[in-house]
């Protein structure tokens, strides 16, 4: 882990360059605790009808609309509209399965590229990871978290980042 690097570097009175420092995403607790909200509401909902919203960087939060269920295995939310181009989207996969998908929060949907262009960050929460089914056909339980993205992307575009949401609980225990 990085900060252990550093700290380890430091010790030994050994500087650590910027190139073995660099870190992949930044954000704040007020940022990964609205990724819990989203991910909360989405659950709340049923799990089928994706949920969002947009932080900016003074940190106040703008909700989403509840987005309607998948038509087709594609779902369907609309980020709300908010002036300049250093915000925060925040926005769910469904959490259940239907008969025809699964969804992954790892994966961007067919709209999430245009969607992205206008946000710094972009993070998709839901399940971590393609459904699977075990020998006996039942789902295999799967974690749940944060995919965290850059502005441009596509949907073959993997996570700079994914969190569970455990391990965002733990980052917001810790101070």
């Amino acid at each position: 882990m990085i900060i252990n690097r550093i700290r380890g570097n430091d010790k030994a009175g050994i500087s650590t360059s910027k190139e073995k420092a660099d870190i992949a995403v930044t954000t704040t607790k007020t940022v990964l605790k609205e990724a819990l909200d989203v991910l909360g509401r989405t659950k709340d909902n049923g799990g089928l009808r994706e949920e969002s919203s947009i932080v900016k960087p003074n940190g106040e939060i703008i909700k989403g609309k509840t987005g309607e269920e998948p038509i087709n295995g594609i779902a369907r939310s609309t980020l709300p509209k908010v002036e300049g181009d250093d915000n925060t989207s925040i926005h769910s996969h469904p959490t259940e399965t239907t008969d025809n998908t699964g969804f992954n929060a790892a994966k961007p949907g067919p709209r999430d590229p245009d969607a992205f262009k206008g946000n710094k960050t972009n993070i998709i929460v839901g399940k971590l990871g393609d459904p699977q089914v075990d020998a006996a056909g039942n789902d295999i339980a799967r974690s749940s978290g944060a995919a965290f993205f850059g502005r441009i992307i596509t949907t073959e575009t993997k996570p700079i980042v994914k969190m569970t949401d455990h391990t965002i609980v733990k980052i917001l225990k810790n101070k």
